[in-house]
């Protein structure tokens, strides 16, 4: 699958659940609430409310992501972070500073691999 196809898939499956929850939600105020469907103004207000929630939902779900990179630039700096704390915590300096750097590097990008 190309990277394409597996965001699309992705929001294919959110999609799916959000539109899930919204059907699940809406069953359980018509079955606890069944004034609902009457003409007051408390259930009128009550069924606008679900429809604006409703409404907010649908707009997240179609919204895209800023950007397509989101995980991999999370995963970049958290292990900036720990290559960071590792080096300060044990103070590499010396002729072997960089080849030090490139192991530490590899051992938390290998740890990062789920």
């Amino acid at each position: 699958m190309t990277d394409i196809e597996i965001e699309q898939e992705i929001q294919a499956r959110i999609e799916f659940k959000m539109n899930e929850f919204k059907t699940s939600l809406k069953n359980r105020l018509a079955f606890k609430y069944r004034q609902i469907f009457d003409e007051t103004k408390e259930s009128f207000a009550v069924w606008k409310a679900f429809e604006e929630v409703c409404e907010v939902l649908q707009k997240e779900v179609q919204m895209p992501t800023p950007h397509d990179n989101m995980a991999q630039e999370r995963k970049r700096k958290a292990k900036d972070v720990a290559v960071e704390k590792i080096v300060k915590t044990l103070d590499l300096r010396g002729r072997d500073y960089h080849d030090k750097i490139r192991v530490i590097v590899s051992a938390v990008e290998v740890a990062q691999e789920w």
